[in-house]
C-alpha cells in the first residue's frame, strides 16, 4: 500500500465541519480550501495505492477500499461549496473526477487508472493554486518564489506520473523497452533534482527519496535484473515526499500573507 496515506483513514466528519463561509477573510476561506485539497489528494493517492496493489494480484482489504471510495463519494458532493478552488465549470471538473474515482472501474487497464490518478492530482493542485492566489487578492505579496516552486512541482509530478505508468507496464507485460523505462526515470531524477535544488527546510526524506531513485536508475542503466514492484514503491516514496514539500510550501505561503495582513492592523 502507498503507506504515506495510511493517517487519512478517515476524515469525513472534519470535512463536514471545515465547509466556507462567504462572510470568512479571505485567508481562512484560503486555508479551508487548501485543507479540503489535501484531504482529497490523501484520498487520491490512497485509492490508487489500492487500485495497484488489486490490480497486480494483491490481497487488499476490501473494507478499507470501500472506505476509501465513499470518502472520495463525499468530497466529490463538497467541492462546490469552496469557491476558492475555482470556477463553477472547474469545480464541476474536479466533483466529477472524484465521484468516478469512488466507482468501480475494473473494465480500465493499470495504466489508464493511473492516469486518471495523475490527471486528478494535478487538477487538484492547480485549485490548491488557485485557492492561494485568491487569499493573496489586493495583497502586495511578492509570488515569485511561490510561483517558481509551484512549476517546478508540477513538472517533477508530471514526469513522476509517466515513469509510474512506465512501471505499471513492466509489471504486468515484462520489460520489454528498457530505453523508455531508463528515458522516463532520467527525466524524473532530473526534475526532482531541481525541486531538490530550491532548498526547504526539513527536507532530508525528500533527499532520500532522490537518492533511491538515483540508485534504481545505476541499477537499470548497468542492465541489472530489476524488479518492477521495487521502482513503484520508490515511485511511492517519492509521492509521498513531493506531496509532504508541496504542503509546506502552499503553508508557508499563506502564513506569510497572514503575517503580513496581521501586521496591518496593528495600531500605530
Amino acid at each position: 500500500m502507498d503507506i504515506s496515506s495510511n493517517m487519512l483513514l478517515i476524515n469525513r466528519a472534519g470535512l463536514t465541519n471545515a465547509l466556507t463561509s462567504p462572510f470568512e477573510s479571505p485567508i481562512t476561506q484560503g486555508q479551508q480550501a487548501v485543507k479540503f485539497v489535501f484531504d482529497a489528494i490523501d484520498a487520491v493517492r490512497l485509492h490508487r495505492s489500492f487500485v495497484y496493489e488489486e490490480m497486480t494480484g494483491e490481497k487488499i482489504d476490501q473494507e478499507a477500499f470501500g472506505e476509501v471510495k465513499s470518502t472520495l463519494f463525499s468530497l466529490s458532493n463538497k467541492v462546490s461549496t469552496f469557491s476558492y478552488l475555482g470556477s463553477r465549470p472547474e469545480r464541476h471538473i474536479l466533483s466529477m473526477r472524484l465521484e468516478a474515482l469512488s466507482q468501480n472501474s475494473e473494465e480500465q487497464s493499470l495504466s489508464k487508472q493511473l492516469v486518471v490518478h495523475g490527471q486528478t492530482i494535478r487538477l487538484l493542485f492547480f485549485c490548491c493554486d488557485c485557492a492561494v492566489l485568491r487569499s493573496l487578492k489586493g495583497q502586495e505579496l511578492s509570488m515569485t518564489r511561490y510561483n517558481e516552486q509551484w512549476q517546478t512541482l508540477m513538472d517533477t509530478v508530471d514526469a513522476l506520473t509517466q515513469y509510474r505508468i512506465c512501471i505499471s507496464s513492466v509489471v504486468q507485460n515484462g520489460l520489454r523497452n528498457p530505453k523508455l523505462l531508463i528515458g522516463r526515470a532520467s527525466n524524473l531524477l532530473n526534475k526532482a533534482k531541481r525541486f531538490q535544488d530550491q532548498g526547504y527546510i526539513n527536507q532530508c526524506t525528500l533527499d532520500e527519496a532522490i537518492a533511491r531513485l538515483s540508485d534504481s536508475m545505476h541499477d537499470l542503466t548497468k542492465g541489472s535484473s530489476i524488479y518492477a514492484p521495487l521502482l513503484y514503491l520508490d515511485t511511492s516514496f517519492m509521492s509521498f515526499e513531493l506531496i509532504k514539500v508541496y504542503k509546506q510550501i502552499v503553508r508557508d505561503q499563506l502564513n506569510r500573507c497572514k503575517t503580513k495582513q496581521d501586521s496591518t492592523k496593528m495600531p500605530a
